[in-house]
């Protein structure tokens, strides 16, 4: 038996002038991610940054099931067995189809230090680089030094903000390619079976 222990989002109470789940903070966006089962390393921790994507093709290899090309993510696995990880990044999406826009959050890994860069991303089809553009500075921090996120940097390492509003960027048009490509063009139009449909109500996500 393989068990994962996680959760979906954490709670702000008011660190960031807000409460319950709609801003992507390390309050908010860091949760607990434990592995358990056959083959697993006991009592190793991991510093590094994973994602919630992460874990389909992590459950995949650890039960040794190909993994589809379109599967979005990276199998954690071999970082259990004493594997450094490449590119360390983690994403938050803040937009909605309500055209609601909550802030987007891109936690990465440069140069040995840890930063957090947060701003809204909007859809826009004529701007450039894939129909999405920022709103504004946005805020940037340092985690390292800086883990409840007070010292808003973005003024200050203008570079490394630039540098990672471009890679929030890109990743919001890498995913719209990818909805594309499977055939939903716009959030919320997937087509679900009956099935999934009273799945959905019975945990109480639709009614």
């Amino acid at each position: 038996t393989l068990v994962i222990i996680t959760s979906d989002h954490g709670e702000e109470i008011f660190e960031h002038g807000e409460s319950i789940h709609q801003q992507p903070y390390e309050e908010t966006s860091r949760v607990p991610l434990v592995f358990e089962g056959p083959g697993i390393p006991r009592g190793l921790r991991l510093p590094y940054v994973a994602e919630l994507v992460d874990l389909m093709p992590t459950v995949l290899s650890l039960l040794s099931i190909p993994i589809p090309d379109h599967v979005q993510g990276d199998d954690l696995k071999p970082l259990f067995f004493g594997e450094r990880p490449g590119a360390q990044v983690a994403r938050v999406d803040g937009i909605r189809k309500d055209s609601l826009t909550f802030k987007s959050s891109l936690i990465v890994e440069l140069e040995g230090r840890r930063w957090s860069y947060l701003n809204r991303v909007v859809r826009e089809p004529e701007a450039e680089g894939g129909g999405f553009r920022i709103k504004d500075l946005g805020e940037l921090y340092d985690l390292d030094g800086d883990a409840d996120q007070r010292v808003n940097l973005v003024r200050k390492e203008r570079a490394v903000a630039g540098r990672l509003a471009e890679d929030l960027l890109a990743w919001y048009a890498e995913n719209d390619a990818l909805a594309q490509r499977l055939g939903v063009s716009e959030p919320g139009t997937a087509v679900i079976s009956e099935e999934e449909k009273r799945r959905l109500k019975g945990l109480g996500y639709v009614n």
